[in-house]
């Protein structure tokens, strides 16, 4: 509700405890800000029961915070892209799509935040520039703990983070080719 009712440039501060929602941010420069990612007393996302997002990849799979674009074509080309989004102090976890997502997305920041044991990505960016990625946690995630693609000119900066217990830590893929390489580490 908060998120809904924010004005752009608006601070939303989430106390501790643990929430059973997904979360959708599509204006700009909303700060996102938890109590911290750990699970005693900082702020953790739980799937909801019959959760749904705009950001699912199909019925039953929905991320636990979603920054997506403000408007697509009608090819699903990204027309407006939502900026200046900060995400931080969230633990997110057990979530049936990814931890965090970004899709759309122009100098957003992500930091201070763990995803974990979730059925996609921990923390990924897609057709997204400029992102800052800093002091994250993912693991135990199905696919990579942190995932950057889809978009030659990505310009994402990703320091300071801890990936473990994924078949890949980290996925990087342009788009700028027809059939793009995937580089992982």
């Amino acid at each position: 509700a908060a998120i809904n009712a924010a004005a752009p440039g608006t601070t939303i501060n989430v106390a501790p405890g643990t929430f059973k929602e997904t979360l959708l941010l599509r204006k700009d420069n909303i700060r996102l800000i938890g109590a911290g990612d750990n699970p005693y007393n900082g702020t953790v996302l739980e799937p909801p029961q019959g959760g749904r997002s705009f950001c699912g990849d199909g019925p039953g799979s929905f991320p636990g915070i979603c920054v997506v674009a403000k408007k697509f074509d009608q090819n699903f080309n990204v027309v407006t892209p939502v900026q200046g989004v900060e995400v931080s102090g969230f633990l997110v976890r057990n979530f049936p799509g990814d931890g965090i997502v970004s899709f759309g997305g122009s100098h957003l920041s992500f930091h201070q935040n763990t995803a974990a044991n979730n059925a996609g990505y921990g923390i990924t960016s897609f057709v997204s520039t400029g992102n800052v990625f800093d002091h994250l946690i993912a693991f135990n995630n199905a696919e990579p703990g942190f995932y950057i693609g889809d978009l030659p000119t990505a310009a994402v900066t990703l320091t300071n983070r801890l990936s473990s217990g994924h078949q890949q830590g980290i996925s990087v893929r342009p788009a700028n080719t027809a059939h793009p390489p995937t580089h992982s580490l």
